[in-house]
């Protein structure tokens, strides 16, 4: 019997095998994230107006209580200015009597003498004059020696939370002298400096515009942007906007001045573009993609944002709505044309770990 040889095995072809992803166009919208500082609105020192001494001062008043519009906050010894109110009221009732004497003096000179051939210091005109000159005079001690004595109770001008106290009890002090910091309770301040690239990623920033605003301990507060600062800072020639944040004190958790926050902003809305791993993106700005023979392509891409430290948001210059299997990590042996074995690694627009 003839001896059948035995078929040569076919050896398939060894190509490269390379990771992909495959990513489809979607429409992302960027978050634009950012660091600012909390300042106190209407930070303000509660002063002395009058020199005296502290009789009185709640002793429930300490850094962090609010407190509201007119509240007594501290008290001065009133006596003094009490005693000035007095000799303030007495000179007027002086001076009333004596423009009360004069004018009648003036009445009866004139009715009983012919008036046209008197001379008007006979006629008692300037003596009416200074009579009058010193009612008002009177009076207007009396109004400076009642704000005064109202100055010796020193109230809140503001509703607010109080920042620091420089006053104790019995404490001597003087007109002009600093008692309390407090700021408004009603809202917070937030300074957010942007650099040029983070202001292209947002809408247009007008006045109202909503953001989020939230402390390293992870608690968030809606915010507002009060305004935009019309200049650019002389050393980092960065433009900055102000934020507020509604009623910062109330509530579990308080906003305080002066801590750093991050604050975030929904910015522009991207159509036809890809999500893909940030190791995806050469040296040189450019994807490696597989084509559906199984051939490598390099393609030229915009790099938008970095979504995350692991995902970047980039737009094809050519065909930017057409899916594609993108290579996760390129080498530097890859060449253009070269047929290779893709291992499918995701299938969705996820982030990339």
């Amino acid at each position: 019997m003839p001896v059948e040889e035995d078929s040569p095995a076919v050896v398939e072809p060894h190509y490269l095998p390379v990771s992909v992803v495959k990513r489809s166009p979607i429409t992302d919208k960027v978050m634009v994230t950012s660091s600012g500082i909390t300042q106190s609105r209407w930070s303000t020192a509660v002063i002395a107006a009058v020199g005296g001494r502290i009789i009185g001062l709640p002793d429930e008043l300490e850094p962090g209580v609010m407190v509201s519009r007119d509240r007594l906050m501290a008290e001065i010894d009133p006596v003094t200015y009490q005693a000035e109110v007095d000799l303030a009221r007495s000179r007027v009732a002086e001076a009333e009597l004596s423009l009360a004497r004069t004018r009648h003096e003036q009445t009866v000179v004139l009715r009983d003498k012919n008036t046209k051939s008197l001379t008007p210091l006979a006629r008692h005109e300037p003596q009416v004059k200074a009579a009058k000159a010193e009612k008002v005079a009177s009076e207007s001690s009396l109004v400076q020696a009642l704000q005064q004595l109202s100055d010796t109770r020193i109230k809140a001008p503001f509703d607010g939370i109080i920042l620091d106290q420089k006053v104790t009890p019995a404490k001597w002090v003087q007109p002009g002298e600093e008692l309390f910091v407090i700021a408004d309770s009603h809202s917070i301040d937030i300074k957010v400096e942007l650099p040029a690239k983070l202001w292209n990623r947002l809408t247009e920033v007008t006045p109202g515009m909503v953001a989020t605003v939230t402390n390293r301990q992870g608690h968030t507060w809606p915010a507002t942007v009060r305004y935009l600062s019309p200049v650019r800072d002389q050393k980092t020639r960065q433009r900055s906007l102000v934020l507020k944040v509604a009623e910062p004190y109330q509530g579990e958790h308080r906003l305080l001045p002066d801590q750093l926050v991050t604050v975030s902003f929904d910015g522009r809305e991207y159509e036809d573009v890809f999500r893909i791993p940030a190791s995806s993106v050469t040296d040189d700005g450019q994807v490696w993609t597989v084509d559906k023979d199984g051939r490598l392509i390099t393609e030229d891409i915009s790099v938008l944002y970095h979504a995350d430290p692991y995902s970047t948001i980039v737009r094809f210059a050519t065909m930017p709505d057409e899916s594609r299997q993108i290579v996760k990590y390129p080498l530097g042996s890859m060449l253009k044309g070269q047929k290779v074995k893709p291992v499918l690694q995701d299938s969705g627009n996820g982030d990339e770990s």
